[in-house]
């Protein structure tokens, strides 16, 4: 293990500015469309630990175990100072009142309800995140050329109203609650899948749908929006995603640069942001088809998967002399101590760099599975996905 420290490019504290708490988890009351594993919600409360520089982050107290910070630390970066730990959904209640009760707002990455919480002690007015990230607003932001063809149709007549010669397509869920990890999205092949995608989506009035795209890279560009309006360009990286448009992780090497027009594109969005009031981190879904043009066909106003691997990579590359890195999140069977105990090991090799881990015996659902997010390293994809099959002896399942 290298003992030099791993330092974003851009810490977030720098991004949201002074007296706000980053709260990570989302509503209980609006999490629909998000995925629906209480352990997963709770590994992303401490994704951003990395990266967070002085910002106090809200995170449960399974992803911040003394182990797991030690972990964090010996890996090479810096542990937070200002973290609020809980555990349950009670005590998350109770430490956002204390933290509002201290003077700070809370700067939410996930929409919570009016009636759950005032916008008055949100940085940014939960209808602000509602609007820049409810998929049927995508077209008022996003330059013409660049949306893909798509319509928004009643979700009640999916089935009666597509028909097979529009297949495949792509149906997306209108909803003001937060969406991520590609639950609020069918990819549809056959009249089969429209009719469940029809009952998926019982719960909105209406979906978009969207043509299906022969995409030859699916890019993800992160940009961050400063307090003033500032836009920072953090890099792009090739996101995996299944036949289903379920989310895997993020490669970042010398193919994911994103296309001049791409980038440009990204900046008027984020300007567009700006003037919907919004600040903060902001990631761009960009679909690079066979003829080279580019279409944006998603868009989060919150901070993403890929943005620790994006502000850590230029420093990783140094320190590690690797040109491949592979976002990844896996889980064990062999309990949190013998998960760590192979992180161990395979950071010891210098083909893994943990970025947050969660310990189900210090949470509400000690039964699960413990989990661990990481960035592999390596010379070629190809050196990646070999330690891929070697994690997988190791106990360590890939999601």
């Amino acid at each position: 293990m290298n003992p030099k420290s791993l330092q974003p490019s851009l810490a977030l504290d720098t991004v949201y500015g002074e007296n706000l708490v980053l709260v990570p988890h989302p509503s209980p009351s609006y999490g629909r469309w998000l995925p629906q594993n209480p352990l997963a919600l709770e590994m992303l409360t401490g994704g951003m630990m990395t990266i967070v520089g002085s910002l106090p982050l809200l995170c449960a107290a399974s992803v911040s175990t003394p182990d797991g910070l030690t972990l964090l630390e010996d890996a090479g970066f810096s542990i937070p100072t200002r973290l609020h730990r809980f555990l349950g959904m009670d005590d998350h209640r109770r430490q956002m009142e204390e933290r509002i009760g201290a003077g700070q707002k809370l700067a939410l990455q996930h929409v919570y309800p009016e009636w759950e919480l005032s916008s008055d002690h949100c940085w940014v007015s939960p209808k602000v995140l509602s609007f820049l990230n409810n998929k049927a607003h995508l077209a008022d932001l996003v330059p013409g050329r660049q949306v893909p063809m798509r319509r928004l149709h009643l979700a009640c007549d999916l089935a009666q109203g597509l028909t097979q010669q529009s297949l495949p397509l792509v149906i997306k869920a209108v909803t003001a609650e937060s969406t991520g990890g590609g639950c609020d999205v069918q990819i549809c092949h056959t009249i089969t899948q429209v009719k469940q995608a029809e009952e998926i989506f019982r719960f909105c009035d209406q979906v978009v749908v969207e043509d299906y795209l022969d995409i030859r890279r699916n890019l993800c560009l992160n940009f961050a929006i400063g307090p003033v309006g500032t836009v920072h360009y953090l890099g792009s990286s090739e996101q995996m995603t299944d036949s289903s448009g379920t989310y895997h992780g993020n490669w970042l090497d010398e193919h994911c640069q994103a296309p001049p027009s791409a980038v440009a594109a990204g900046h008027a969005i984020a300007r567009k942001g700006f003037e919907h009031g919004y600040w903060g981190c902001l990631g761009i879904d960009i679909a690079i088809l066979e003829n080279g043009g580019i279409k944006i066909f998603d868009l989060n106003f919150r901070l993403n998967g890929s943005t620790p691997l994006l502000l850590l990579a230029k420093q990783i590359k140094q320190v590690h002399n690797k040109s491949v890195l592979n976002f990844r999140v896996f889980r064990s069977r062999q309990g949190y101590r013998k998960m760590l105990d192979s992180v161990y090991r395979f950071m010891a090799k210098g083909s893994f760099l943990p970025l947050n881990s969660c310990d189900p015996g210090c949470s509400t659902c000690p039964a699960e599975p413990p989990r661990v997010a990481g960035i592999l390293l390596g010379d070629t994809r190809l050196e990646i996905l070999e330690l891929l099959e070697m994690y997988q002896e190791s106990d360590l399942e890939v999601l």
